[in-house]
């Protein structure tokens, strides 16, 4: 096959394709959290707690690897066509490739995501203050601080007390994943720049997200709680490492090719396993040690989303699950996953101090319909004027690109 032009591959990552599978998932993903934490505050039993995890903990998995996908396309796709061979008779200019951060434009690219989290966020959390009874007590200014710019820092606690509790700890590894892809991005630009005479771009990527994996992998078995989750952050950049370079060669690789037929195997492997992780991890006392002790449901739980995630980017569109996931009820729920989220500590705070004893369905049907109201609310108020924002930002930054070529 002959090797693609740098203006080809140009064009293909400026024509980077909408999966719209992916907010589907992202919709599913939301609930799954939202079921999880509910049945939480619900003080649901170890065996309900568990059987229900291993259903919907698959998703919660998913919030991470969609955002490493997400957020690392443009990157990937730069850096792959830095080892594309040039037309000899093109331009001696090079393109700029126009995506998100991609193009070298940090900054923006960062303000774009701020602006995608924070100011919704702010309105959430002071209705979370306003509706809680821990507001002014024992709790500085300097908490307040933290909770609204989302700081670990000085006081932990403060954030688990006020707002929106233990869920910004989600928020907190976004931003921070932020930051980091766009020092990643600048950094691998400069690896595969000292190494392309040697490897091949997609080799240098490859190389260095797997070992990422491996490494929080093996951290993972001594504090599995939180960092399984964190293993698909590195394994959703590499998928869009593995896309970029599809969209270079023009088919699927033969692995990724490979595991998408081998759909019977991961069900399979799932409905055997599952009943085995569970039977063991039942007998956890309380939510902590299940959480901490039991490292293997949460890896099962990585690679059944992982499996997911897969299947909704390179399945045939005709499939039954991307088909479910893009059908256009699921694609409307993904448009409230981020105000879902964020709203479903409000009902919770809310159900904690009106209906105390209230059973674990009621909790669950308040909680849902509740949290995804509201969100319907406040994407019409803040997120959509905000997204148009950041559409013209980004639209702004691709015409300079190409007025500059």
């Amino acid at each position: 096959m002959t090797e693609p032009t740098a203006e080809r591959v140009q064009r293909k990552t400026q024509a980077m394709r909408y999966v719209a599978s992916l907010d589907g998932l992202r919709a599913l993903a939301a609930l799954g959290v939202v079921i999880i934490h509910t049945e939480s505050e619900a003080n649901a039993s170890i065996p309900v707690y568990v059987v229900t995890g291993t259903i919907t903990g698959p998703f919660f998995m998913l919030f991470f690897a969609i955002s490493g996908f997400v957020l690392y396309r443009g990157w990937a796709r730069r850096h792959l066509a830095m080892g594309v061979r040039r037309d000899p008779n093109a331009p001696k200019a090079a393109p700029k490739v126009a995506d998100g951060g991609a193009d070298g434009r940090t900054a923006k690219y960062l303000l774009r995501r701020l602006i995608r989290i924070y100011p919704l966020y702010w309105v959430v959390a002071t209705a979370a203050l306003l509706v809680s009874d821990n507001t002014g007590k024992e709790h500085s200014v300097m908490d307040l601080v933290q909770v609204y710019l989302l700081l670990p820092f000085p006081n932990t606690n403060a954030l688990v007390e006020l707002g929106l509790g233990i869920v910004v700890w989600t928020l907190i590894i976004d931003i921070v994943f932020y930051a980091y892809v766009a020092l990643h991005g600048m950094v691998m630009t400069k690896v595969i720049k000292a190494t392309r005479k040697r490897h091949t771009p997609f080799s240098v990527e490859s190389a260095v997200l797997i070992t990422m994996g491996a490494v929080i992998l093996f951290a993972a078995l001594f504090v599995p709680a939180p960092l399984s989750a964190l293993v698909c952050l590195p394994m959703g950049m590499y998928f869009a490492v593995i896309e970029a370079r599809q969209d270079q060669l023009g088919h699927l690789l033969s692995g990724v090719e490979s595991m998408v037929k081998a759909w019977p195997v991961w069900i399979i492997m799932f409905v055997v396993l599952a009943p085995l992780v569970d039977l063991i991890a039942i007998e956890a006392e309380n939510y902590g040690e299940f959480l901490s002790a039991k490292p293997g449901i949460h890896m099962l739980l990585v690679l059944v989303g992982s499996w997911l995630l897969i299947h909704v980017l390179w399945a045939p569109p005709q499939w039954p699950v991307p088909r479910f996931f893009r059908s256009p009820f699921m694609r409307t729920a993904g448009l409230l996953t981020y105000g879902t989220y964020l709203w479903h500590p409000v009902i919770l705070i809310l159900l904690d101090q009106n209906l105390p004893d209230g059973s674990l369905p009621v909790y669950l049907v308040i909680t849902v319909f509740g949290s995804v109201a509201l969100a319907s609310i406040t994407y019409v108020l803040v997120e959509r004027p905000l997204g148009r924002i950041r559409g013209d930002m980004r639209k702004v930054e691709t015409d300079v690109v190409t007025n500059t070529t």
